[in-house]
């Protein structure tokens, strides 16, 4: 094996290479000589991966896959600088390269290129066992949405920055469940894999972001839809009948809104930044300009009519959106703290255009920003920027969406002033899940003394559940916060599964629905998934793990969480969870993320003492 050479460094130019559909970032910039790609050793964790150089420097060793596999890549240093050639991680994976001229509307140019993604394969697609189910070659993010339209339904999962493996074109696809209709998949846009399932009114997914686990397994449940299946019995006993679904098994893919998802040749893919019609449009496909309140579209689907936000005081706000119509919405947390409301189904038609971009001097929300994605069935994207993570309430309604946004409880004064009971998980005779001859319960002690140090050195008051091996009934651990008045209660535990070595990442759970909790948790969540390298599972109700929540949540009296921070029966989690190095780093991005909760967005609000 001989390393692969760049060209004369005076040939390199820096390139965006892109991984998962986001832009790589890194300390070292990539770099192309025309022929081949460079990119910094840091991309190994995006592709869930670990790599380490070898004494010499010219090859790193590389974990990678499930089960584990080991490889060897060579070492190329253009500018003196350890990277890889990007096409020797494609093969390893397997992954797909794209590359993008994005100056030239979408045209391809073997060399004048400057975005280069980096694609993982879809090598499975099944309905199988009530869910939908697909394999991407390396983990990526998804989206789950869900369309209603004139009695029909269909579910529909985007695979970011993923492509369709060659011998899943035109096939007909598994699908056990015989209650749905025309399960199929396709390339949607160039760095986009569609799988879409048509669906009877008595079954639902749930809309929402996620990230495909270590093994590259996406499994999105098909849930019992109780209001879909009364309305279905009140169909048949009117003699209305529902849109017709269209045969099971049809090979040529279409979308939810019926046009052709066939993957594109390599000849003629375009920059994924180009719409179905080659058209160029700005941000990956989305639109900045409202939709003609008098195109046909306006009729069929939903309108947005008004934007108006009604501020109460400091603490409490409210937005409404006006519709002609009830809408489905989803909300989540941006990586930056702010809001994205998703309204399927609708289409902006706004009386007065400038409520499509409003600024505000509020310190729940700052700036509200509505555009029209531009894909089929239509979305309007609300985007919400905002100081600081706001608690949130949302309440759809006939004629209009209400978001309400508040203050989360305790979100007032800085790090120094609070009281936060550290609950390390387990204990004593309760080992929790052990794994490799480890116990959680020690891993869980040993993050929780770190975390109690790190709280302590930015000024806060720390009591610990447990600070040694002992047993701690599960219900004295809030009563004791609750008896101290405590301001925060943190839980840190292990993950594991039933099937050994098959989940990885990180986790943090809230009870219910409570607002103020919610937004810790994707605070702490975010914060700690930046360290670890692993996938990020998300911030979750704990109302998807049993009916009435967590013990240890649900009794807490003040905003509480649970944090799995990784899986410990997953060798590649198990060896960071047992490396004090990690537990530290994860213990630091728990002190952040709680201090972003308390203090907002300013820029020491992530930063620790040392920082400063």
């Amino acid at each position: 094996m001989s390393p692969r050479q760049a060209k004369a460094d005076s040939a390199l130019r820096p390139v965006r290479v892109f991984v998962g559909g986001k832009p790589l970032e890194a300390s070292t910039s990539p770099l192309t000589d025309g022929s081949e790609t460079f990119v910094p050793l840091d991309i190994l964790t995006l592709v869930g991966a670990q790599g380490h150089l070898n004494k010499r420097g010219d090859a790193v060793r590389i974990t990678y896959g499930h089960p584990i596999q080991e490889a060897e890549l060579a070492v190329a240093r253009p500018e003196g600088k350890p990277m890889l050639a990007l096409s020797d991680l494609a093969r390893l994976l397997p992954a797909d390269i794209l590359t993008v001229d994005s100056h030239a509307n979408g045209a391809l140019n073997a060399t004048s290129f400057d975005e280069v993604y980096l694609l993982a394969r879809v090598t499975d697609v099944r309905l199988q066992q009530g869910a939908i189910r697909f394999t991407t070659s390396f983990p990526v993010p998804y989206q789950v949405r869900m369309i209603d339209e004139d009695g029909q339904r269909v579910g529909y999962v985007d695979c970011l920055g993923a492509k369709l493996a060659p011998d899943l074109l035109n096939q007909t696809l598994p699908d056990d469940d015989p209650q749905t209709q025309n399960l199929r998949v396709g390339q949607f846009k160039p760095d986009v894999v569609r799988v879409a399932v048509n669906l009877p009114l008595s079954l639902r997914v749930r809309a929402g972001d996620g990230q495909a686990d270590a093994e590259g397994q996406v499994i999105v449940v098909l849930w019992k839809d109780p209001k879909g299946a009364a309305k279905m019995a009140a169909m048949a006993n009117t003699g209305g009948t529902a849109k017709p679904q269209g045969p099971g098994g049809l090979q040529v893919p279409t979308t939810p809104g019926g046009e052709s998802t066939a993957a594109p040749s390599n000849e003629s893919a375009t920059s994924p930044a180009v719409n179905q019609t080659g058209a160029a449009t700005e941000g990956a496909g989305e639109g900045n300009s409202p939709a003609n309140p008098n195109a046909p579209t306006a009729t069929k689907f939903v309108q947005i009519q008004r934007i108006v936000f009604e501020p109460d005081n400091d603490q409490s706000a409210t937005l409404r959106i006006f519709t002609t119509g009830p809408l489905q919405p989803s909300i989540r947390y941006t990586e930056d703290g702010g809001l994205q409301l998703d309204l399927p189904g609708a289409v902006l038609a706004l009386t007065d255009s400038t409520q499509a971009d409003q600024s505000f001097r509020h310190p729940l929300l700052t700036e509200v920003q509505a555009i029209a994605l531009d894909q089929t069935p239509p979305v309007v994207r609300i985007r919400l920027r905002t100081p600081r993570y706001d608690g949130f309430v949302l309440d759809p309604r006939a004629d209009q969406v209400v978001l309400r946004l508040r203050l989360p409880r305790n979100a007032t004064g800085v790090l120094a002033d609070k009281l936060i009971v550290v609950d390390p998980g387990h204990g004593g005779s309760a080992t929790g899940a052990t794994a490799g001859g480890y116990a959680e319960k020690n891993i869980t002690l040993a993050i929780a003394l770190k975390l109690r140090r790190v709280l302590e050195a930015c000024g806060a008051r720390v009591v610990l559940t447990r600070d040694r091996d002992r047993d701690v009934d599960l219900s004295a651990r809030p009563a004791l916060a609750n008896a101290i008045h405590a301001d925060f209660f943190i839980s840190i535990h292990n993950d594991a599964c039933s099937h050994p070595g098959e989940a990885s990442g990180t986790t943090t759970y809230y009870h219910m629905e409570d607002p103020s909790s919610r937004a810790l948790a994707n605070c702490v969540q975010h914060a700690v998934a930046a360290v670890t390298g692993l996938p990020s599972r998300g911030a979750r109700s704990d109302s998807s793990l049993y009916q009435h929540g967590l013990a240890v949540l649900r009794e807490s009296q003040m905003p509480a969480i649970l944090i799995e921070v990784a899986y410990i029966d997953n060798p590649v989690d198990r060896r960071k969870l047992i490396d004090p190095d990690f537990q530290e780093k994860v213990a630091e991005a728990i002190c952040r993320g709680l201090r972003l909760y308390i203090e907002g967005h300013s820029q020491t609000a992530l930063l620790l003492p040392k920082d400063r």
